[in-house]
C-alpha cells in the first residue's frame, strides 16, 4: 500500500493560562469559527458531568442538577473575555447567539408525563438569564447559524425516545422533538424545520457551515446536504462511523470510524449520486496528543480538535489533497 500522506495540524491556542485552575466542562464552536468554553470547578464539573443509577445498575446521565456558578470564556482566536454565569444544565453544549448572547443546552430532557424540562437557556454577556426552552432528549450536537437559528443533531436516544418522551396513556406526545435526527430551531426555540429521512438513527456528524449544513447520519452514512430553504440531497458514501466532517466546495472530507479507524480521514468528492475519488491522509499533530482522544468540531472546511486545553485546526480549504 503506498505511503499515506502526512498533513500537520494547526496549533492554534493554549486555553491554560485563562482557566486559572478551572476546568473545561464544555466546549463549543460558533460560526465564525470562535470558541466558547463552559468551565467550572472540578468540584462542579464532577456534579455537571454526573449520572444516576437506576435499579438494576443502569447508568444514565443527569439532566439537570442544583445551580452551579460556571464561566464562559470566549477566543477567537484570542482571548476576548469572559462572564460568570449560574447554570443548571447537566452535560452542557454552549454556543454563541447573535447580539452577545449565549445559549446553553443539557444533552438530556426528561419528560414527566407531558410536561419536559426547559433543558436550553440563554444568556445576556452580562450573564444575565433571559429566557429557557424545550429542545428534547437526546442532544448529541448543537450549533448556532450566523443567522441565529440553532441546529440540533440528536442520538438515538433522541430520535426513538427516551426519559419519558414515549406516548403512553397520561402522556400523549406523539413525537420527541428529536424525531427526525436533525432540526432547526430558532433563537426563542421554536421549531422551524425537520429533517424528513426515514433511515435516520443517529446524528453522527453535523457541520453549519455558512452555506449550508452537512452531516453523516446512521444507518447508512450518506453524506446529507441541506440548503438554507429546508432542500437536502443524499449522496452514497461507503465511510462509516465518521465523528467530523469539513467540507471545501465538492471535497468532503470525513474523519474517524469504527474500531481501528478513530484517526482515518478520508477525502472524497461529490459525483452525482455517491461519493467519488476517496483517497485518505495522516493527520499529525505537532503536539504529543493523541487525537483519537480529542473532541472534533467542525465549521465548514475547518476541523477544530480539542485536547485537553490545546486548541489545533485542519482546515481543508489550505491543503491541495
Amino acid at each position: 500500500m503506498p505511503k499515506k500522506k502526512q498533513v500537520e495540524l494547526t496549533f492554534v491556542a493554549d486555553f491554560a493560562p485563562h482557566l486559572n485552575g478551572r476546568e473545561i466542562v464544555s466546549v463549543g464552536v460558533g460560526p465564525e469559527n470562535e470558541v466558547l468554553l463552559l468551565a467550572t470547578t472540578s468540584t462542579a464539573k464532577e456534579k455537571a458531568l454526573g449520572r444516576y443509577v437506576q435499579m438494576g445498575r443502569a447508568s444514565f446521565p443527569m439532566s439537570k442538577i442544583a445551580p452551579y456558578r460556571s464561566d464562559i470564556l470566549q477566543f477567537a482566536p484570542d482571548f476576548q473575555g469572559e462572564i460568570s454565569i449560574e447554570v443548571e444544565e447537566a452535560h452542557p453544549f454552549v454556543q454563541p447567539l447573535p447580539n452577545g448572547e449565549v445559549l446553553v443546552v443539557a444533552a438530556r430532557c426528561l419528560n414527566r408525563d407531558g410536561n419536559p424540562e426547559l433543558n436550553a437557556a440563554v444568556y445576556d454577556w452580562q450573564g444575565k438569564l433571559t429566557r429557557r426552552f424545550v429542545m428534547g432528549d437526546g442532544l448529541e450536537h448543537v450549533a448556532v447559524a450566523r443567522d441565529g437559528s440553532i441546529w440540533a443533531g440528536y442520538s438515538d436516544e433522541g430520535v426513538f425516545s427516551n426519559f419519558g418522551w414515549s406516548a403512553t396513556s397520561k402522556n400523549k406526545q406523539q413525537q420527541p422533538p428529536g424525531a427526525s435526527g436533525i432540526v432547526r430551531f430558532d433563537a426563542h426555540g421554536h421549531i422551524v424545520w425537520q429533517f424528513d429521512w426515514s433511515p435516520m438513527a443517529d446524528c453522527y456528524t453535523l457541520n453549519v457551515a455558512r452555506d449550508a449544513v452537512w452531516s453523516c447520519p446512521y444507518t447508512n452514512f450518506p453524506v446529507v446536504r441541506i440548503t438554507p430553504n429546508g432542500k437536502s440531497r443524499l449522496w452514497h458514501n461507503e465511510i462509516s462511523g465518521a465523528r467530523g466532517l469539513a467540507i471545501d466546495n465538492d471535497r468532503v472530507l470525513l474523519f474517524g470510524g469504527y474500531q481501528g479507524n478513530g484517526t482515518r480521514c478520508a477525502i472524497q468528492q461529490l459525483g452525482d449520486a455517491q461519493m467519488k475519488n476517496l483517497r485518505e491522509i495522516e493527520i499529525v499533530s505537532p503536539l504529543e496528543v493523541n487525537l483519537s482522544r480529542a473532541q472534533v468540531h467542525n465549521r465548514g472546511s475547518i476541523l477544530h480538535f480539542i485536547v485537553g486545553t490545546s486548541w489545533l485546526q485542519f482546515d481543508l480549504a489550505h491543503h491541495d489533497v
